[in-house]
């Protein structure tokens, strides 16, 4: 060859000939192709939440190999398990194993058949500790950002039902409890209470502020 080699790779098969090496690089004369390789047949089940636009995927079986040692799952190029979630419409699944069985498939999961449809639960966090470690940091409820929900306001109380923060349109980073009073000034600890409307719907509970 001319010029400079950087790398050469193959997509399949295991080296048949010797190489060719210089200071620039390597040159690989050929390569031999496996021939009848055992195709992987899968079964999925395919979830689609209310919550966002993702999807989560379920492997239920893999027929035809024998041998599953060193069995390795990728989604779309990310090594992942017989469960993977939050994944978009267009997702390609690669599967192999150590002994060269196979499967590859591009999924339109949006068309799916069959697919079920999971609800967008709202879930509320009773523990709060703003001491900026990153964990905590801000009351969070869960999924309140996500497409099914069209309204939000959000009222804190401290124990002697005396409201300390509201806001409208919660949606976990600007408009956020920061266990804060409205004017912006630090709350002791303690237990504190919501109310909570969304989409019309009423939740109340409690929250523990701890620094």
């Amino acid at each position: 060859y001319t010029g400079t080699l950087h790398s050469v790779s193959a997509t399949a098969g295991q080296l048949e000939y010797t190489t060719i090496e210089s200071e620039d690089g390597i040159v690989t004369q050929g390569f031999q192709q496996p021939r009848n390789i055992p195709t992987i047949q899968i079964t999925l089940m395919v979830f689609d939440s209310e919550c966002n636009d993702l999807y989560d995927v379920r492997i239920l079986s893999m027929e035809g190999c024998q041998n599953m040692d060193g069995l390795v799952i990728l989604w779309n190029s990310i090594p992942g398990g017989m469960m993977q979630r939050d994944l978009p419409s267009n997702t390609t699944i690669v599967i192999h194993t150590a002994g060269g069985c196979q499967h590859t498939a591009i999924l339109d999961l949006d068309t799916y058949p069959d697919k079920q449809t999971t609800a967008c639960d709202i879930e509320f966090y009773n523990y709060l500790s703003p001491n900026n470690d990153g964990d905590n940091d801000v009351w969070i409820i869960k999924n309140v950002e996500s497409n099914i929900v069209k309204s939000s306001e959000v009222k804190i109380f401290n124990r002697w039902g005396v409201q300390v923060w509201e806001a409208n349109g919660y949606n976990n980073n600007d408009k956020v409890w920061k266990g804060k009073s409205q004017s912006g000034d630090d709350l002791p600890d303690g237990t504190y209470y919501y109310v909570v409307n969304i989409n019309e719907n009423v939740y109340n509970g409690y929250i523990e502020l701890i620094r």
